[in-house]
Formats: C-alpha cells, structure tokens, sequence
C-alpha cells in the first residue's frame, strides 16, 4: 500500500531537504488551513482514504516548500539591500564590519584572490573563485553555514508569508471572525518574527561569507608554501638549479 510505501519514500530524501523545503512547506499547509478553513470543506466532504490522505499532504507539503524557496530566492536581493547590500560584495569591500570581517583583513585577502585569480576580477568573481575554493575543502563550515542561511531564509519567507495570509484571512478568511485584539496580536506577531529571521538571514549570509573569504586564504597560503618547497632553488653564485 501507499502508506507501506511511505517510510521508504522519506528515507530518500535529503535531511537538507526535509529541514528546508518539507517543513516549511507543512507549516505553509497548517496555515492556509487555519486561516482559511472554508477551503478545505469540498475535500473533507468527498471522504478521501486516510493513506491518500497522508500521501495527498505530504505532496502538498513539498510542493509548498518549493514555494516558499522559490520566493526566498526571488526577495534574496531586496532583502540584501535593505542591510547595505549582498554580504559577500561588503566583505571585500571591506564594509561588512568589525564583528564579521575586519577591513585590513578584507584587503589583505583580496590582495591574495586577484593575484590567484586576476587582478582585473569583479569582486564577485573574486568571491566565487573563493567559494571554488573553500568547498573544496572536507572541513571546511562553509557549506554548513550557506545550509543554514538557506533554512533561515525559507524561515523569513515563511513568516513573510504568513504576515501575507493573515492579513487577507481579515477579508476572506478565519480572521474575519476574530476580535481585533487577537487579530492585532496575530498580525504584528508575524511582523516581529518575519523582521527577526531577516536580520538573522543576512547575519547568517554574512558568517558564510567570511568563512569562505578565510578558508580561501588558508588554501592560497598552503598552496604558496608548498609551491615555494617543492619549486626548484638557483644558486646566485654558481647558478646551477638545484632540488
């Protein structure tokens, strides 16, 4: 059967995906549903088998949190303005703050990026090269953390969303019954909370970016040392080449 099925169904997807497009995409479907009930009345009179019911949500779900990362990746960039900019292009600028990158350590390694890579790269060539480089690296946290911004980032969306649906719920919706004291509470909820994610979601872009910028320098640094170990030496006196 369907639900026999299930378990193994799961067991294929990533934990990335389960953390990131599965549940945020089950609580979208929780609330669409709470908020706008009458919606679910013509599936609940047709009596569907509880296994297709399950299959039938859990698709839902998906298809929600693909929405939801489809949207997160469409207000990525408002969102990087409204905090001065994308995290990376303010890292090697030098502009990302003492807390995160400080400006002689953004010169620095930049310094090293256009030597590796060309001292007429555009700093967002400059900063690709550097993330080549840093997920190269096993134990390397740069692909931990750009996991993490992506999951915070469906997060914000998330609560954006809702910000959405609960302010039309007031119309067309379960709100509309509700007291304005519940509802005000409800709407500036999720105005507080879709606020915090998107500080937290920059903040997080802003750790990956370093994380790259520095696991970057430690491989062009490492590569430098063993170029200068391993390149053959020439005696200045004698000027033989020698190992």
């Amino acid at each position: 059967t369907l639900v026999q099925h299930f378990p193994s169904m799961i067991d294929r997807l990533h934990l990335y995906d389960i953390v990131v497009t599965v549940i945020p995409g089950s609580l979208l479907v929780c609330a669409v549903t709470v908020l706008f009930p009458g919606g679910t009345v013509p599936f609940r009179a047709i009596g569907l088998p509880s296994e297709f019911t399950v299959i039938a949500l859990v698709a839902a779900s998906m298809v929600a949190g693909l929405v939801v990362q489809t949207a997160g990746s469409a207000i990525e960039r408002p969102l990087f303005r409204v905090f001065g900019g994308r995290p990376s292009d303010r890292a090697l600028e030098g502009t990302l703050g003492a807390r995160y990158l400080p400006a002689d350590a953004a010169r620095r390694i930049e310094t090293k990026l256009r030597s590796r890579f060309g001292e007429t790269a555009s700093k967002h060539a400059l900063f690709l090269g550097a993330m080549n480089l840093a997920e190269s690296v096993a134990d390397s946290k740069a692909a931990a953390f750009n996991a993490q911004f992506g999951h915070l980032r469906a997060v914000f969306t998330l609560f954006l969303l809702t910000l959405g649906l609960v302010a039309s719920s007031r119309i067309w919706g379960a709100a509309a019954s509700w007291e304005a004291a519940l509802y005000g509470v409800s709407l500036s909820t999720s105005f507080v909370l879709a606020g915090l994610f998107a500080w937290r979601t920059w903040q997080r872009g802003a750790y990956y970016a370093r994380e790259v910028l520095l696991t970057a320098e430690r491989l062009i640094d490492d590569q430098s040392i063993v170029t200068a170990h391993t390149s053959p030496k020439t005696d200045p006196q004698k000027g033989t080449v020698y190992e």
